[in-house]
């Protein structure tokens, strides 16, 4: 008579909560797999930090041309890497290509802010012509 109370009562708890339990055990495992697949190798790595500096490059070239407005620089960059990442066979989080896109734009186009130095990228005709002109006024100067 107690086990037929108890069938009575857990069986309508157990089809209630099991399911569910089931479908958050089959995220959590897909979840995992995503992870796991996404890990890269140092080869992949470098494939991919090439390509999100080439397409920053790239994007910015299109927004200076006129090609792209400016607020769509960043999905200009993301599209061009996945489109290259499908050709490497790269699996990508998309998270955390976000993520290193900040993180080289900072590197690429902050650089002088960042490191207190003038050791950045020459980004502008101008700044070519100022260290070409720095570089002629200082061989005349020498013996």
């Amino acid at each position: 008579m107690l086990l037929e109370l108890v069938n009575k009562v857990l069986q309508p708890v157990l089809w209630t909560v099991l399911p569910v339990l089931v479908v958050f055990v089959i995220a959590y495992l897909k979840k995992l797999r995503d992870v796991e697949q996404a890990k890269l190798s140092e080869k992949q790595i470098g494939i991919l930090d090439w390509l999100i500096s080439t397409g920053i490059w790239a994007a910015e070239q299109a927004y200076k041309s006129g090609l792209i407005p400016k607020e769509l620089r960043e999905d200009y960059v993301i599209k061009f890497i996945q489109a290259e990442a499908d050709k490497h066979h790269l699996v990508i989080d998309v998270e955390m290509l976000a993520i290193r896109i900040k993180a080289a734009v900072a590197r690429e186009f902050n650089r002088d802010r960042l490191l207190g130095t003038s050791v950045g990228l020459i980004t502008t005709v101008e700044q070519m012509q100022q260290m070409s002109d720095q570089a002629i006024k200082h061989a005349n100067q020498a013996p």
